[in-house]
């Protein structure tokens, strides 16, 4: 018999019928207006203090307050709480499920920032008769358990749950958890490296880990990996060194050492897992980093899976969900009418609020696994690629978890991987810099084994983290708050930090709050990456490899293009054979176009004709050479001498550079901007180490031993340059969270860019503690430099439009440049990135003046 609700509770009807969704065809009931309202509306059900003094009297408010600790959180008096009805919508995206039982939630939400890590759920429980699951777990997934709460019993027993789940994944799911290695993949080799190590657990030792070749498949032992918390403890002990190599090789050698780390129990969960050991101070070069730069992405994403400990602050902590003296309450009651109702909380509020969650390393240790046991506040939680499980939730009889349970966890991301590559890439480092790094020099150390992955992808190799299939793009991040250049080591002095330096113009090179890929500022490039890419960027762009010689970030005639299968999300384009097929339903011409005055009519002369490639009809295909087109009676044609303009040779690298330039953008006039007429690979600039001449080479890609010489920070480009005033706008237009001109992180300012003549012509964010030294020096004027095409400006950006160009707001696109705010260091002789920003094309004059050979640093 359910206890009395109090009034407020009771309006919400709650029952077994409630949480349980019927097939809408086959209901029968009517519904009133009232409770379809209650239904889809979020119910008010009061203030913190209301719900707590009525927990003796009302089961739902008891129960809905222990979802807040007592006491709760500091400057938490008046927050409010509103339940909302959510439905697992698996039945509306899958067609597979339907058929399927369906069931809903009630959120557990609260109004006040301090109470974010207190959201939960209020889930109906599964019948008594299923209390004891841990034991049979398997056989208690059916129709009457699906997606309800589940009863925790024994932490002894909790093992056999583990195991349950691991098997659920292996037998039911897809590819992405499932798939078997040929001896092709990066694995073997990994195998047969003579530093790769791991723990055998029944010895206590360390081994090499046993494999075989099956035909052309890999078979190898399984083993388990481990992402924890070093912390600032003294357990750096545990590290595997030159001096203790030889006796931890021996039987019992490791004994004392992981029982120090309270993981025996959970490694019985299979009777052999082995785990990853590497030598820390190998001479010469750190084996640690080695590893990290080559081994990480096979290493955890062919492990069965990956432990996760996060309790507590650091690895002492242990597993707290297999110790009974840790174990957290689980608040379950029954509020009407044979709804025994159990109080949930999200995997990921609970993941979210661990110290584990805030390190950068575990971010890749996480999205590399095929399936993570995450311990974390007590409880277990089981992702893989396919699914998420909580141990307080019954799963369906494939494994299958509620929907709304991987919304938010990464896991999920790696769907957008072969989809939008580039997608996947920003969000990974909007997540990854929002993490502490103990040293930040490890910055793109604790990323390697990300880019790895998404360059089987984009097919084409990180600089500095940034992909160099869409380089133009992914140069528009921003900080999300402070930052500061990245110059030296912070807590270590090893041989490896001594001469490591990054670019200001990556991400890797800051020390910051977080970085962005801002949806205000780049929605414009993300309607169609791929069109933005070839139609509104420009400059080819070239590093300076390790020997101190230019080459090209990306080049065409040497370059994979990338596999995501939205075309709209692909980098640059790669002429493929079949564009130079045969056709002979069309006729083409090649002719000599010039701009319009219009188009140059504050560019000096205009430039010299182009040749373009046109086709009479509207069918896209490639033009063949006039000697090989067919005569009027189908013959072809006696080859004659072609004019200089038409002159090419007609394989695919030579056709795409005589079409496209090396980005594979169009040389036509309209299509680019105007200055693929201008020269932009006459490179002169040299810097103090390479003083007398600029060697460059047509290799785009980095070969031989780049870990021994790795690229030089130094970008050398040619673009427009021009002078800009800063000003930081005025504190009328701060928002009322205090913050001037819009949301912007702390540490952050809004400015307006000015021309010369004082008339706004852009807006741009920039470091508020820079912003005041120069302040202080009585400096406005700025260098900037154009690196694409812009879209638009949002309102913030531009609130009150002036006209500066003849059109209205609604009518200008494509009129702005993306523009880096740069600062110049002579005797260094290059120049480093301070901001980005927007800027109206019409403040450039657009001459031969402002075009530029820059180097970036």
């Amino acid at each position: 018999m359910a206890s009395k609700l109090c009034d407020r509770c009771s309006p919400l009807g709650l029952s077994v019928e409630k949480f349980l969704v019927r097939d809408d065809r086959s209901s029968g009931s009517r519904h009133s207006v009232r409770s379809l309202q209650l239904a889809n509306e979020r119910y008010f059900l009061g203030s913190l203090e209301q719900i707590r003094e009525t927990v003796a009297t009302c089961q739902l408010c008891a129960l809905v307050s222990h979802a807040v600790p007592d006491p709760p959180p500091p400057h938490t008096n008046g927050a409010v709480c509103h339940l909302i009805w959510e439905i697992d919508g698996r039945t509306s995206v899958d067609t597979e499920a339907r058929g399927e039982k369906c069931t809903r939630r009630l959120r557990v939400c609260w109004n006040h920032p301090n109470l974010e890590q207190c959201e939960s759920y209020l889930v109906l429980a599964a019948p008594a008769r299923y209390d004891n699951s841990d034991v049979n777990y398997r056989g208690f997934l059916n129709n009457e358990t699906e997606f309800l709460g589940r009863r925790l019993g024994r932490t002894e027993n909790k093992r056999n749950f583990i195991r349950e789940l691991v098997r659920l994944c292996e037998r039911y799911h897809g590819y992405r958890c499932t798939r078997k290695l040929g001896i092709e993949d990066d694995f073997h080799v990994t195998l047969m490296e003579p530093y790769f190590g791991v723990i055998d657990i029944e010895n206590d030792s360390l081994v090499p880990l046993p494999f075989k070749e099956n035909g052309d498949q890999l078979e190898f032992e399984s083993y388990a990996t481990v992402s924890y918390v070093w912390g600032e403890s003294d357990s750096r002990q545990h590290t595997t060194r030159m001096a203790n190599i030889q006796s931890r090789r021996k039987s019992g050698g490791l004994a004392s050492r992981i029982a120090n780390y309270n993981l025996r129990i959970i490694l019985r969960v299979k009777r052999k897992i082995d785990f990853l050991r590497r030598i820390t101070d190998r001479k010469g070069t750190s084996l640690s980093c080695t590893l990290r730069l080559t081994v990480l992405l096979p290493l955890y994403g062919n492990a069965i899976f990956t432990l996760c400990a996060a309790d507590g602050l650091d690895a002492r902590t242990g597993l707290l969900a297999l110790d009974e003296d840790h174990q957290p309450a689980q608040w379950i009651a029954n509020c009407a009418g044979g709804a025994h109702l159990l109080l949930h909380r999200p995997p990921e509020v609970s993941i979210e609020a661990s110290q584990w969650n805030e390190r950068a390393w575990t971010f890749q240790e996480r999205l590399l696994s095929k399936r993570c046991l995450i311990f974390t506040g007590g409880r277990v939680y089981f992702q893989c690629r396919s699914t998420g499980v909580s141990e307080d939730i019954f799963a369906d009889r494939c494994g299958k978890g509620w929907s709304l349970d991987l919304l938010r966890s990464p896991l999920q991301m790696l769907s957008q991987l072969k989809l939008r590559a580039v997608w996947f890439y920003a969000h990974c480092v909007s997540l990854y810099t929002l993490r502490e790094l103990y040293e930040p020099f490890d910055i793109l150390s604790a990323f390697s084994g990300m880019c790895k992955l998404m360059e089987y992808t984009m097919h084409s190799p990180f600089i500095f983290g940034l992909p160099t299939s869409h380089f133009d793009f992914a140069l528009l991040w921003q900080p999300i708050g402070r930052s500061s250049r990245l110059n030296k080591p912070k807590r270590s002095d090893e041989q490896k930090y001594k001469d490591m330096k990054f670019p200001s113009w990556s991400w890797c090179g800051w020390e910051s709050d977080g970085i962005k890929y801002a949806p205000e500022m780049v929605d414009g490039c993300l309607t169609d990456i791929r069109a933005w890419l070839l139609d509104h960027t420009w400059i080819d762009w070239h590093i300076r490899d390790g020997h101190g010689t230019l080459r090209r970030v990306w080049d065409m005639s040497s370059a994979k293009e990338d596999e995501s299968t939205s075309v709209r999300w692909k980098g640059y384009k790669v002429p493929s054979n079949e564009t130079l097929e045969d056709d002979s339903d069309h006729e083409w011409s090649l002719v000599l176009s010039s701009p319009s005055p219009t188009d140059h009519s504050d560019a000096g002369p205009p430039p010299v004709p182009t040749p373009v490639i046109r086709m009479t009809s509207n069918t896209v295909s490639t033009p063949k050479p006039k000697h090989m087109r067919k005569g009027k009676k189908g013959k072809r044609t006696k080859p004659r001498e072609e004019s200089y303009s038409e002159r090419s040779h007609w394989d695919v690298k030579n056709y795409a550079i005589h079409r496209h330039d090396n980005y594979g953008r169009l040389r036509q006039v309209g299509g680019m901007s105007a200055s693929l007429d201008k020269p932009r690979e006459d490179f002169t600039l040299t810097l103090p180490e390479d003083p007398y001449h600029v060697r460059k080479t047509s290799v785009s890609h980095r070969t031989g031993s780049y870990h021994e010489f790795p690229d030089q920070i130094f970008l050398q480009f040619f673009t427009w340059q021009a002078s800009f005033h800063v000003v930081p706008i005025t504190t009328e237009t701060m928002d009322s969270a205090g913050h001037v001109g819009g949301c912007l992180g702390p540490g952050l300012r809004r400015c307006h860019i000015m021309d010369r003549r004082g008339d706004k012509c852009g807006s741009i964010v920039v470091n508020a503690e820079w912003l005041l030294r120069q302040q202080r020096g009585g400096k406005t004027e700025f260098e900037f430099i154009a690196i694409s095409e812009a879209k638009a400006f949002t309102k913030e950006e531009f609130p009150d439009w002036t006209h500066y160009i003849p059109k209205e707001r609604v009518e200008s696109e494509w009129d702005l440049f993306f523009v880096l705010l740069v600062e110049h260091f002579p005797i260094e002789g290059f120049y480093r990135r301070v901001a980005l920003g927007k800027v109206f094309k019409a403040a450039f004059a657009l001459s031969d003046d402002e075009w530029k050979e820059v180097i970036l640093g």
